[in-house]
């Protein structure tokens, strides 16, 4: 079964570029890194957009409010990066990030099956508590942004 997690970005980035799921250092992505869950990973970024794990970013200091994206933006990320071809797609960020996709998948996604880790209003130890759990039940074979992240960080 084809699963996908997003996460939002983090304001906390290790000084140097790579994949993303490495230079994003905030609770959620150590924790991710550290459970290694057995899903397609990608981000919600305020500078990119959508963009799978592995994607190679450089340091960046953006907040959403800043953001220019639109969602017919995030909309063509959601079909290029092939989402509506996922049976389940997770999600776990901020209330504003939950919004922002929330918009653009109501338009672009053809899944009706997203799921939210955590509450609207949530804070991040809550929500690193419940995507702990979640990460925990998505064990199984290594997907490929494990590999490659693991690969660059050495």
């Amino acid at each position: 079964m084809k699963e996908a997690l997003i996460l939002g970005c983090s304001d906390r980035k290790k000084g140097f570029s790579g994949p993303a799921c490495l230079v994003y250092d905030g609770p959620l992505w150590k924790i991710v890194r550290n459970s290694l869950p057995r899903v397609d990973l990608f981000c919600l970024s305020a500078l990119h957009g959508l963009i799978p794990a592995d994607r190679r970013i450089e340091p960046y200091d953006l907040r959403l409010v800043q953001s220019t994206l639109t969602i017919p933006q995030l909309g063509n990320q959601w079909i290029e990066l092939g989402l509506n071809s996922y049976v389940n797609i997770y999600t776990c960020m901020g209330q504003d990030y939950a919004a922002l996709l929330g918009k653009a998948a109501a338009h672009y996604s053809r899944s009706e099956r997203i799921f939210r880790i955590g509450e609207p209003g949530d804070g991040i130890g809550q929500l690193g508590q419940k995507l702990r759990a979640w990460c925990r039940r998505k064990q199984g074979d290594v997907p490929n942004w494990i590999a490659l992240c693991l690969n660059d960080g050495n």
